[in-house]
């Protein structure tokens, strides 16, 4: 009987004993995994860190931190001087890169046992005589996934989404953490850097200068491109930054008004004559030539006309009031042009052909037009020169250059005659002056009519091209369909 009741004493104990045991137990592994997530997650949140200092100190421009410099931000000239040295950015970016790596590989050496142990008992549950090398396996490929997505989504994605939609906040926001990062691996990274230059001296090549930063013509083109269908700049701002772009490449013979277009004045023109022909004008500066217009001898402003008008009892005498007519070679580029205009106060040169005669004219207004685009003012009469008609038909001016239709357009610019114009091309092609209805052929697929002409130019014209997006219609419907 006393045995019977010390059993029933003692077996009730050991249950309880043995339940406490299980609990400390499983309490122990959930406090290890519990510090085991804490450690994963501010791993990741380390990598996330250096990659969003990367991104952001490569993305920000260093116009914005200069802009924020002036509006007295802390902490702004400090990441300037950074982003304004190369050595100094170059070594802010191989911290980051440094702190990236020590990261990934402490999630990948930590973080993997970690998971796949705490894994592994429900694995075994899952057969009967489990083997112990397939769980392991099997633990550790489902703990190297987890991690795998949480490393590339929330420490790789996210943050480099972040440091490239707001580089000028986010590199501040980061400047204090990386300098205290930048300060401990100062000596890695002096070290690695070395280590990196000799290995490359061991292939003979030569290291990189630094994080260029200049950017090419054509990439600022298509960023300006971009910007516009984003929203950011409207057509007319496009167009304006272009014509900047081609402003360089434009010589004077380009933009000039040509010999036959020009208004000029007989020196020994008479009052009378003279008040009737700038009334009719729609220009206030005349070329003034005596004998005829190869001999330019000066530059007649209406304002002077009128100042000599105003004193009817002197003598009206042209050469009294003509201004001084500077002469420029038609192959003068307008860029050097313009700083001539500007330095000298002037706004009409004479343009010389190659054998010292009257090519035309050009002025300042000339050249702002190539950049801000056609100026008009309440004499000018609306006429487009380049109307797109429709699908491959183009209505142009005859002196519209062939230099400003799209790239391609004309095949291989080797290939085209020196002519600057479309009329030019016209009448380069027909060998004598245009009359109306003429039509010439150009790389056999561009059809070119005369539609009017004045003297001996061509004024007008319609240029026929095959349709880009009807040539694509016609190869697919070339091709045959595929055998089943």
């Amino acid at each position: 009987m006393t045995k019977y009741l010390l059993l029933s004493i003692a077996l009730p104990g050991v249950g309880i004993l043995a339940s406490a045991a299980a609990a400390e137990a499983t309490g122990s592994a959930v406090s290890a995994l519990l510090v085991a997530l804490v450690v994963i997650i501010l791993l990741v949140l380390l990598n996330g860190l250096f990659v969003m200092a990367e991104f952001s100190i490569i993305g920000v421009r260093p116009t914005q931190l200069e802009q924020m410099v002036d509006e007295g931000v802390s902490r702004a000239q400090g990441v300037l001087d950074i982003v304004e040295s190369r050595q100094k950015q170059d070594q802010y970016i191989a911290t980051a890169q440094l702190g990236i790596t020590i990261a990934s590989l402490g999630l990948a050496m930590y973080g993997e046992p970690q998971i796949a142990h705490f894994i592994e008992p429900y694995l075994e549950k899952l057969w009967f005589e489990p083997s112990i090398e397939l769980v392991e396996s099997i633990g550790y490929l489902i703990a190297l996934g987890l991690l795998t997505y949480l490393h590339v989504v929330v420490g790789e994605m996210v943050p480099k989404s972040l440091a490239l939609s707001d580089a000028p906040r986010m590199v501040l926001l980061l400047s204090r953490p990386m300098s205290v990062a930048r300060w401990i691996l100062s000596l890695p990274v002096k070290i690695l850097n070395r280590v990196g230059v000799g290995m490359l001296k061991l292939f003979r090549v030569p290291p990189a200068e630094g994080h260029e930063r200049v950017l090419s013509a054509e990439e600022l083109e298509l960023i300006v491109t971009e910007s516009t269908e984003g929203g950011l700049l409207n057509e007319e701002e496009q167009e304006m930054i272009l014509n900047i772009f081609d402003f360089s490449d434009r010589t004077v013979s380009q933009v000039m008004t040509p010999r036959t277009k020009v208004e000029a004045l007989p020196l020994d023109v008479s009052r009378k004559e003279i008040l009737k022909i700038v009334t009719e004008s729609r220009h206030s500066r005349f070329p003034v030539y005596d004998g005829d217009r190869d001999h330019i001898v000066g530059i007649l402003h209406l304002k002077d006309l009128v100042k000599q008008t105003l004193r009817p009892e002197s003598r009206f005498d042209l050469r009294l009031i003509l201004r001084s007519a500077p002469a420029v070679p038609e192959d003068l580029p307008v860029q050097t042009l313009l700083a001539a205009f500007k330095r000298q106060k002037l706004h009409m040169a004479i343009v010389l052909d190659e054998f010292g005669g009257m090519d035309g004219i050009v002025t300042l207004e000339d050249l702002v037009e190539e950049v801000v685009g056609e100026v008009r003012d309440e004499f000018d009469v609306e006429k487009e020169p380049y109307v797109e008609l429709g699908p491959g038909l183009i209505e142009a001016e005859g002196e519209y250059l062939v230099d400003d239709f799209d790239d391609g357009f004309w095949g291989e610019e080797e290939d085209l005659p020196d002519v600057e114009t479309v009329g030019g091309l016209v009448i380069s092609k027909l060998g004598r002056p245009p009359i109306v209805g003429d039509e010439v052929v150009y790389n056999d697929k561009i059809h070119i009519r005369v539609l009017a002409v004045e003297g001996r130019a061509v004024s007008r014209v319609l240029v026929e091209y095959p349709d880009p997006n009807k040539l694509v219609d016609e190869v697919d419907t070339a091709v045959p369909p595929e055998a089943d």
